[in-house]
């Protein structure tokens, strides 16, 4: 954000981590927790609706002696593809955070409702969490 080379934003991360405890470790748990969360939704999701698929269709019907295989191989699928996605959230979740604390602190303890470019939203969301 600061158009630092990697190992100067690097160090300058860590130090911003390391002087909000509190604040990164709640979004890390929480992150990981809606992580899973959605992991397991699109996993499940998908899983069913493509057994529905093939035990409902006559083509499927037809062909196949047993569900399971086709099935055990859906959820591998979409449990990969939902690994993709939900990793996309969580790093979204942990650059939204660093930002913020950043902003927050450029603007030199003038306090979260004074965060320069910070949403509203954001801002008083962050405020009733202190």
């Amino acid at each position: 954000m600061e158009g630092a080379n990697y190992c100067s934003a690097a160090k300058t991360s860590i130090e911003l981590m390391w002087r909000n405890p509190l604040r990164f470790s709640t979004i890390a748990g929480l992150g990981a927790v809606f992580e899973t969360l959605g992991k397991i939704a699109i996993s499940l999701g998908s899983t069913i609706i493509c057994y529905l698929v093939i035990t409902k269709t006559e083509y499927y019907t037809s062909r196949l002696s047993s569900p399971m295989l086709p099935t055990i191989f859906f959820f591998i699928l979409s449990f990969t593809v939902a690994s993709f996605f939900m990793s996309l959230y969580g790093t979204s979740a942990d650059t939204i955070i660093i930002v913020f604390t950043m902003d927050e602190e450029i603007q030199k303890g003038k306090g979260v409702k004074n965060a320069l470019h910070c949403p509203q939203e954001l801002s008083e969301f962050m405020e009733e969490a202190k």
